[in-house]
Formats: structure tokens, sequence, C-alpha cells
């Protein structure tokens, strides 16, 4: 499988593009010349790491027959001091509800 993903300059420091059919806006904080129309770049690797592993979860989960009323995932990703900053640790936090867990 291959996704290729293209993003286009939208003004100031935003770019807009599509991920899925869905537009979606990346922009930076005024204090770094953006307008916050949009998340930051660097976040989104912990949404996408969430929503890997919650669906690998929850697939898990109805396979093996666990019924769960709630399920929450946590990422906590801790940046480098130098540039190009990028997280030198993540940690992830699964919490799961439900009868008998």
């Amino acid at each position: 499988m291959n996704h290729e993903i293209t993003f286009g300059y939208n003004g100031g420091m935003s770019f807009k593009g599509e991920v899925n059919g869905h537009e979606m806006i990346l922009d930076a904080e005024p204090d770094f010349g953006g307008n916050d129309l949009g998340p930051r770049p660097k976040p989104l690797v912990l949404v996408a790491l969430i929503g890997c592993t919650a669906m690998d979860v929850t697939s898990l989960l109805k396979k093996m027959r666990v019924p769960f009323t709630d399920f929450k995932v946590t990422a906590d990703g801790e940046l480098t001091e130098e540039h190009p900053k990028y997280y030198g640790k993540i940690k992830l936090t699964y919490s799961i509800w439900g009868r008998d867990l």
C-alpha cells in the first residue's frame, strides 16, 4: 500500500491539503509567523500514533470478545532540545473501562 499526500502553500506559514477526502490546514502559532488556522504538524505525529494503536487494540479486544464501555489513549511526547526538534521519547497510556476489567 502506498500513501501520497500533498499540501500546498496557503499563505503566511500555513499549508492546505487533503487527507482521506478531508481538507486540512496546518499552521504555526502567531509568535512564529502563523495565524493559528490549524494544528501544528508535530502533534499530528502523536495523533497518528494514537489512531493506529487505538484501532489495533480495539480490533483485538473485539476479536477476543472483551466487552468494554470506554477506551482512551494518551500520548506524551518529549521534544528534543536541539533543532530540528523531534520526539525523543513517547509514552503511550491505554485506559480501558468495562465490566470485570
